[in-house]
């Protein structure tokens, strides 16, 4: 119980109550912060890594705008390997969340940071799983965008059926799954 009260958000209230008397085993701060290979990294994406692809309302020729977005999300424990993740892929950002929050995001949002170094080296290294399929997905959108087929209503209507089947969405009845 002393292992599991020191991970992620601890015991439930159950818990605490059936074992009040529990102390949290200390956790390192840190750790090792070296990134031991790129297939490390392509292996933590396919566990804690997101693409999102989002739109929205603007005052453009189709009435919309589509931004990609790439993050990793952990606790704020984790940040100088966060960090560490900027210059080891040579783009992207890390952001620490507000003051009520115990987390930071690893975040690429430019689309050429994301056409240039996220999309070849996760191709290079591919990531294995469901999330390969929404890597996919993501990569499909940014060739979309890089050729401007997204400021056409045609690109944009693409790009909405590609976003509705991703992430959670994923079924077998999707052109896209």
């Amino acid at each position: 119980m002393a292992l599991r009260a020191s991970l992620n958000k601890g015991l439930t209230d159950e818990l605490k109550l059936a074992f009040p008397s529990i102390v949290p085993v200390q956790r390192p701060e840190g750790g090792n912060v070296m990134i031991p290979d790129s297939n490390w990294v392509s292996g933590f994406t396919s566990g804690e890594g997101s693409f999102v692809i989002s739109i929205f309302k603007s005052n453009t020729f189709t009435g919309f705008i589509v931004r990609l977005r790439f993050n990793i999300t952990q606790h704020s424990r984790d940040a100088q390997l966060m960090q560490s993740l900027v210059n080891y892929l040579g783009c992207g950002r890390y952001v620490t969340r507000s003051e009520n929050s115990n987390h930071g995001d690893f975040i690429v949002s430019s689309l050429s940071e994301i056409t240039n170094s996220i999309i070849p080296f996760l191709k290079k290294y591919p990531i294995k799983g469901n999330k390969s399929l929404d890597f996919s997905d993501f990569c499909e959108v940014a060739k979309i965008m890089e050729n401007k087929d997204h400021i056409r209503e045609e690109g944009l209507n693409q790009i909405r059926l590609i976003q509705a089947g991703m992430n959670r969405n994923r079924n077998k009845n999707n052109k896209y799954s």
